[in-house]
């Protein structure tokens, strides 16, 4: 407990250098909580929320509410008062989330997510409401939980719709909170807090080497990207990595060098994109379209060499990010695969294809496309042709229309939208469409009119 008023103490000593250090208010959520506290809780309420809910709260969270602030400042949009939180009557059971759940246990457990019925919990709810409490929200479908009954009581985890929940590094919420300030006072990246590993460049070193497992080193690694430099001797030690760990802790370690010092990266990038590993190529074609938008000219005669040897979706794409980066036009590259075998490929090919500048020189390849019998192919390719308001598309464009008839897919949606780029208009007569001039009808009784 003593420990803990000490930290109490830090952190109402952190809140207000954090503010002065984010004074312009540029933390992702800090304009919406002003790195202000509510109140503090009257012991009193605090007593009969836990009464009635059938729980203790951790006791660094109840000390955060009586002396700190009954929520307010925190992470991402703030930490909930109390009040507010998302209490259900099972909160006192164990939490069934845990930090070493497998993807197995999660996907049985998920299978449970029914539809309410006549007003009851489903199963889902039944089995996973309770042992936790609502802390806030990181925004969309991102929400940040205490566990408060159980074996990982104090823990905090993050829930994100439909994935397992991941539980930050910190054991208890107030080394989460500290740390949150350490972040922003030293002027680290915050936008995605709580998902990398925490601690400056030498702890996170010591953590790399300590760890016997690939995926602690990864996530030690991770944690560097945080930073805004790093110093010469974390990028040597990071080059060393690259070239004794031939494996996703190696490819990592390249993207943070690319990162921190494109020019050490270069010669180690080129390597990368003439290896026969699509998983290299990825990792590098990833570098440069993260940390090196101002040089992928002096990379695209590599990555037209390296796109010869792709077959996998995530690569292409990456290619495909890069080349509509440069002032390249790439489209002769990317010709050969909107006939390849995966329909993922076709449809990325048209998506490519549509961020050419010069996009109308292709309308043979679009054509293609357009007779593709993936419903994804044909939306991808009636969307990159935006702003392409050529009539030889039409018959395209209708033949696409009677042989979908339903607008499941919204083929019927996106198509519309290109004939009114061409100011016409679908009619439908006997079940067949038409793509038609506006002007058309009111034409023709014009016409009829006059005889």
């Amino acid at each position: 407990m003593s420990n803990y008023k000490t930290q109490i103490s830090r952190i109402k000593s952190k809140l207000g250098q954090a503010k002065k250090t984010d004074n312009k208010l540029e933390v992702f959520g800090a304009d919406s909580h002003k790195y202000k506290l509510n109140p503090v809780i009257n012991p009193k309420e605090l007593d009969e929320f836990e009464s009635l809910h059938k729980v203790r709260l951790p006791e660094d969270f109840r000390l955060f509410l009586m002396e700190l602030g009954n929520g307010g400042a925190g992470p991402y949009y703030g930490i909930y008062p109390l009040k507010k939180q998302y209490a259900p009557s099972k909160t006192g059971l164990d939490c069934v989330y845990h930090p070493e759940m497998t993807d197995e246990e999660w996907n049985e457990l998920y299978e449970l997510d029914d539809l309410e019925i006549d007003g009851q919990l489903s199963e889902w709810d039944e089995k996973t409401c309770r042992g936790n409490l609502s802390l806030g929200t990181q925004g969309c479908t991102y929400d940040m939980s205490l566990v408060v009954a159980g074996e990982n009581k104090g823990r905090v985890y993050y829930e994100i719709e439909d994935e397992k929940p991941f539980f930050v590094f910190e054991s208890n919420f107030l080394d989460w909170y500290e740390r949150w300030l350490d972040e922003i006072i030293a002027g680290y990246d915050t936008t995605w807090f709580g998902y990398r590993m925490g601690g400056d460049e030498n702890s996170l070193i010591k953590a790399y080497n300590l760890s016997q497992f690939n995926e602690n080193k990864i996530e030690a690694l991770k944690g560097v990207s945080r930073f805004k430099t790093i110093s010469n001797e974390t990028i040597d030690f990071l080059i060393n990595i690259i070239n004794t760990e031939d494996n996703e802790v190696g490819r990592e370690a390249l993207l943070l060098l690319t990162q921190f010092s494109y020019e050490k990266s270069i010669s180690l990038l080129s390597k990368k994109l003439s290896s026969n590993s699509e998983k290299d190529i990825l990792c590098a074609t990833q570098s440069i379209h993260w940390y090196a938008k101002k040089h992928v000219n002096d990379w695209v005669d590599k990555l037209r060499i390296a796109l010869k040897n792709v077959n996998e979706d995530e690569v292409f794409t990456f290619i495909g990010y890069v080349f509509a980066n440069s002032s390249y036009d790439y489209g002769k590259d990317i010709i050969p695969f909107i006939s390849h075998e995966s329909a993922k490929i076709r449809s990325t090919a048209a998506y490519i294809l549509g961020q050419l500048q010069n996009k109308s020189d292709y309308i043979e390849q679009f054509k293609e496309l357009l007779q593709d019998n993936d419903t994804h192919v044909l939306l991808n390719t009636i969307q990159a042709l935006d702003e392409v308001n050529t009539s030889e598309l039409i018959p395209y464009y209708e033949n696409i229309l009677n042989n979908f008839k339903s607008n499941d897919n919204y083929l019927h949606t996106n198509i519309r939208h290109r004939a009114k780029d061409m100011d016409m208009k679908i009619v439908c007569k006997n079940s067949d469409y038409k793509i038609i001039p506006k002007l058309a009808k009111s034409f023709i009784k014009r016409l009829i009119g006059l005889k």
